[in-house]
């Protein structure tokens, strides 16, 4: 069997929206194909290599994010003046990579590429490696992909004879969230194109979303294989379990993923929902989420028993709360360059879903517009009777996964995993 080599950000236990979508794939690759997996540590308590889902999974680190983990774990467990040093040296590293991604010559993390690199090359000492498939986010995952692949020449020719695929699901040149401003995304932008143009002319295969399509387009690059179009590899049935339960008497909206004032800011979600809690009664909310802002803390202590926030929870709790709600949240980014792939979760769990876009051009409600049990509201032009009317329908339109796998066949993973093999 041929062995293949994922490089990914978060994955097995804390998955990134980016590591699901890799999960997804690996569950269709592992019947065909010995699968390594290298992933980031997300915590200090993760060990190096663990199997998963029968798969080896090795993880990697640097030496500030072993601090910043350290540091912010420290600080939960300390007390007294211990409590306040470790909040002190955690903050410090947090304004240390704002500092860095505005003052370093390029937003590359070398050490990060280097801990990748590394490790490829140890399991290629193990094992003969056939393909590497690179995912982005993060981007230092393409450049040791590449790095691999062509900075030790073999006897025979000047590269490594592996399949370098890479799978882009988010943008590096031009990410003002990823470099801090915009200012900044602008003034290294050029110097990030060259970048990115060298990685991409060695890459065999490049799958991207289409929320990138003009990105790559505009700037002219040259690919070494064909540019394949994709959709994040989502659609897929999620298992019932009973996990999670609600009180089937009241109407239960369920929001899972993360909220941010700079990326996804729920604030006029929640100025909406007053309105409809304040005169509705049988409307429970419920977040699980990790949020850094105050607004739903509030948003929670203003409708008590109405309003809940379960913090951050693993994916099989998510699921269970996704498949036991009778209505799925979800939250446009202030970028719409960043597309949120949570949308094709909740559309797999064939649920009613509401969509609050802060600009019509949002790539969701082009995806939404297919999904015919769906409402989108575009900020600031809300009409809350629809919403209202939505929400108290008795009709709900009924959908088949079936129905799906026709309308997004390139959200599913196994025609994905079919280009990698």
């Amino acid at each position: 069997m041929k062995h293949i080599v994922i490089l990914v950000g978060n994955y097995y236990p804390n998955f990134s929206a980016v590591g699901t979508c890799a999960r997804n794939i690996v569950d269709e690759l592992r019947l065909k194909a010995n699968i390594s997996i290298i992933s980031l540590m997300t915590s200090s308590n993760d060990t190096e290599h663990v199997n998963f889902e029968c798969c080896d999974v090795y993880r990697i680190s640097t030496h500030s994010r072993n601090n910043y983990f350290r540091y912010k774990e420290q600080h939960k467990i300390s007390s007294g003046i211990k409590k306040i040093i470790y909040n002190i040296l955690f903050n410090m590293i947090r304004s240390f990579g704002y500092l860095r991604a505005i003052f370093q010559n390029v937003n590359v993390n070398w050490g990060l590429v280097k801990a990748y690199n590394d490790k490829v090359e140890e399991l290629e000492k193990k094992r003969h490696i056939d393909t590497i498939v690179c995912f982005c986010f993060p981007f230092e995952t393409l450049v040791a992909g590449q790095r691999f692949k062509y900075s030790k020449p073999l006897i025979k020719s000047n590269f490594h004879p592996a399949k370098l695929i890479f799978i882009m699901f988010d943008r590096f040149s031009s990410s003002s969230s990823l470099h801090r401003t915009k200012w900044n995304a602008k003034l290294k932008k050029k110097k990030h194109k060259k970048i990115e143009a060298n990685i991409f002319s060695h890459a065999d295969i490049i799958m991207y979303i289409d929320s990138l399509k003009d990105d790559l387009v505009q700037n002219g690059y040259s690919f070494k294989g064909t540019p394949c179009l994709i959709e994040h590899p989502l659609l897929k049935p999620i298992k019932y379990t009973d996990l999670v339960r609600y009180n089937n008497q009241k109407i239960n909206i369920i929001f899972t993923g993360s909220l941010n004032k700079d990326v996804r800011n729920p604030k006029y979600v929640f100025a909406v929902f007053s309105e409809i809690l304040m005169e509705n009664k049988d409307i429970n909310m419920h977040f699980y989420t990790h949020a850094d802002i105050s607004d739903l803390s509030v948003f929670s202590t203003r409708f008590p028993g109405q309003v809940f926030s379960h913090g951050s929870v693993s994916s099989d709790i998510a699921h269970s709360a996704i498949m036991n709600g009778d209505f799925l949240l979800s939250i446009g980014n202030n970028d719409i360059g960043q597309f949120p792939s949570k949308i094709f979760e909740y559309i797999s769990a064939l649920k009613p879903i509401i969509h609050f876009a802060k600009y019509i051009d949002d790539p969701v409600n082009a995806i939404l517009s297919k999904y015919k049990n769906s409402i989108v509201l575009i900020e600031n032009d809300i009409n809350i009777e629809c919403l209202r009317g939505f929400l108290f329908n008795k009709n709900q339109n009924s959908i088949e996964f079936e129905e799906l796998e026709c309308i997004f066949p390139e959200a599913l993973p196994k025609n994905i995993a079919e280009l990698i093999i």
